[in-house]
């Protein structure tokens, strides 16, 4: 089946839809807590790091499919069939992606050894890029006898699981696998949740108008009277029920031929959050949000600089850390991209700008609302009247459409999400399946089926168990597994076997840099051993809080 290729800026967005979530409106409360100093260094510091990851990925998939042409029995991908489909869009394609230039359409022809190119040094063989194979080299009998092709195609993955077996061995793989479907399905258990009690307790108008429960108050979900009965339970299984049919609809739409929707749900976000910041930082010179304080203008809650605890650093590490976590689905992202050449910028700046809109709005929240701040900070916008923050009076319907808008970032921005990471699931689901299932006549059915076992548990999970507490928290760990231990691993040992197939002359994929040195992954699982430390001990600290045990802070 011929993938539909996409531009850069589709796989940005693509991107920024993976790690974008609610997990940005949880920051400015924890910000608050933990001091805004130390705050915007750590999540600073967690983007750069989470950035080098995605690096390694695009390294480590690029000297996996070097190692699997080594194979005498590996068929290439057949990519010309992009080439023909590139043919055939003419206008309509080049208005599309402006970014691809007459040279490098040129070079999707395949070369003359059979592969084709996005990189133009690498589109003509030479002395230094000619793939021999084993029987055409003249030092077949050598262990180091052909230089590698790193070229990534189109027409097919190398996913994560794979990479693993192939560097990491069954271990490795096995490991990946446990973290990243505990990982994926707890988020999207949470994504259901989150999006049903959101538009339980901020739309219930809605079902009200038709005369579903027209006296109730639905807030905080784990607060229900009854477990299995009462209008707030009907509401949200209503909204459950809805959020699984537009899940279904959006995870049977391949990644590729999402891009045009995606780089939408990119734009609200970013919408959103620029609203968000730019109404909050008026409100700075207009009326504190709590007006019975003794704040003068410019209102705001005073901090300490640096406030340095184990408190503080267990809520901003894994607030940090979860918030920027996309790296399991960084294959299915690179794998559609036309221009090869701009992976390490397409990933970059997607950690870039998060971090950008994650500290701004996330310091400008916490000086601003300070300990009132939600930890949804979204919620914070239900009092807002165009200028200040209070229950009383109307407001206009500008200021009532804006707060609808943040109001609903969470609920549209996991719509947008979940699809996504349940493709993802679906793909690692159909790893641990045999090879001969998914590549045979059934594959196509066995594909869909994996889709909605990766969408409809968790969503099942969710109608039955609204209130996301311990459980959740101790499968987020895994995120740790899945940022920064497996891609840095990957990173050392496929550097090392590259070396030893090849020779330590091997050239670099195009995706090297300064940061591919082994002491960068070194340290970055060093500090990831650090951060997951500090959050299974905030866990644990905050259970002996709730049970008013002896603990910490």
């Amino acid at each position: 089946m011929k993938v539909k290729t996409i531009s850069s800026l589709g796989g940005y967005s693509m991107a920024c839809n993976y790690m974008i979530g609610t997990g940005v409106l949880a920051l400015p409360i924890v910000f608050y807590s933990a001091s805004i100093t130390v705050s915007v260094l750590i999540t600073l510091g967690v983007s750069l790091l989470s950035g080098l990851a995605a690096f390694w990925i695009n390294e480590t998939t690029a000297r996996g499919w070097a190692l699997m042409r080594l194979n005498q029995d590996f068929k290439e991908p057949d990519d010309q069939a992009i080439v023909d489909e590139a043919a055939a869009e003419g206008d309509e394609q080049q208005s599309e992606d402006r970014d691809l230039t007459d040279d490098e359409e040129q070079q999707l022809i395949p070369a003359s050894n059979g592969n084709i190119y996005m990189d133009e040094e690498l589109a003509t063989p030479t002395a230094t890029n000619t793939v021999l194979t084993p029987s055409d080299s003249p030092e077949a009998d050598d262990e180091v006898a052909m230089t590698p092709d790193y070229y990534i195609p189109v027409q097919d993955v190398l996913q994560l699981p794979r990479l693993c077996t192939m560097f990491l061995g069954p271990v490795g793989f096995y490991i990946y696998q446990f973290c990243v479907i505990i990982y994926l399905f707890s988020t999207l258990w949470g994504y259901a949740s989150v999006v049903a009690s959101s538009l339980t307790s901020n739309f219930l108008w809605i079902p009200q108008h038709f005369g579903i429960a027209p006296n109730a108050s639905c807030n905080e979900p784990c607060s229900y009277p009854s477990i299995t009965e009462g209008p707030c339970v009907d509401i949200y299984l209503l909204f459950t029920l809805a959020f699984a049919l537009i899940s279904l609809i959006l995870g049977m739409i391949e990644v590729s031929d999402q891009a045009l929707l995606q780089m939408f749900f990119t734009a609200f976000r970013y919408i959103v959050m620029a609203l968000m910041i730019a109404t909050v930082g008026l409100a700075f010179f207009i009326a504190p949000f709590d007006e019975g304080s003794n704040q003068t203008r410019p209102y705001f809650y005073p901090q300490a600089p640096i406030k340095l605890t184990l408190d503080g650093l267990s809520k901003i590490v894994p607030g940090a850390v979860f918030s920027q976590v996309m790296h399991h689905s960084a294959p299915v992202l690179l794998q559609p991209v036309r221009n090869k050449k701009r992976l390490n910028l397409m990933f970059g700046a997607t950690f870039g700008t998060a971090a950008v809109f994650y500290t701004s709005l996330a310091v400008i929240c916490a000086l601003f609302l300070g300990p009132k701040a939600h930890s949804l900070v979204s919620l914070n916008w239900a009092t807002w009247d165009g200028k200040s923050w209070t229950s009383e009076g109307s407001r206009g319907i500008v200021a009532s459409a804006i707060a609808q808008l943040i109001i609903l970032f969470p609920a549209v921005s996991l719509i947008s999400s979940s699809p996504l990471n349940a493709i993802t699931l679906s793909l690692m689901l159909m790893e641990l399946l045999p090879k001969r299932w998914v590549d045979g006549r059934y594959g196509f059915a066995i594909k869909y089926t994996c889709r909605v076992l990766a969408i409809v548990p968790p969503i099942i999970i969710a109608a039955l168990i609204r209130c996301l507490t311990l459980i959740v928290q101790i499968c987020g760990l895994t995120g740790f597994a899945i940022c920064y231990f497996i891609p840095p691993a990957l990173q050392i040992v496929s550097q090392r076997r590259i070396k030893q197939r090849f020779g330590d002359s091997a050239p670099a994929t195009p995706y090297s840099g300064w940061h591919s040195h082994w002491i960068f992954p070194t340290i970055i699982m060093i500090v990831g051993a650090v951060f997951f430390v500090i959050t299974a001990i905030g866990i644990v600290n905050s259970q002996l809080k709730d049970h008013n045990l002896p603990h910490f802070g």
